[in-house]
């Protein structure tokens, strides 16, 4: 009978950890999701030359010399060029989304510029 109440509490421990891994899998989902806004957003206003030198950081993304390349490395420096185009169609409407918040609603500004 002992044996019975061990592999319960195995299976019990088995499943908890597993919604708690998946819990922190949609955590770290929703901050990726988040940093990479904030990034568009930053990007959004950076000069050209900024967004050149970004571009030109996606380019020494590679793999080492004699090595294979690793699909999710290859793939790192595709999303820096996917952001940083993202950030270009933002552009526009992100400076007058500021404009918009900053003066015609400024109660919509976040608390620490009121």
């Amino acid at each position: 009978m002992p044996m019975m109440e061990i592999s319960i509490d195995a299976d019990e421990s088995v499943r908890e950890t597993s919604r708690s891994t998946a819990m922190d899998v949609v955590r770290l989902h929703v901050r990726t999701i988040a940093l990479e806004n904030l990034v568009i957003a930053l990007l959004a206003g950076a000069s050209k030359r900024q967004l050149e030198s970004v571009l030109a950081m996606a380019s020494y993304i590679a793999p080492r010399a004699g090595h294979t390349g690793h699909r999710l490395t290859l793939g790192a420096s595709q999303q820096i060029v996917d952001i940083v185009n993202r950030a270009k169609r933002v552009r526009p409407k992100w400076r007058q989304a500021v404009w918009f918040i900053c003066v015609d609603d400024p109660w919509a500004r976040p608390p620490f510029s009121r």
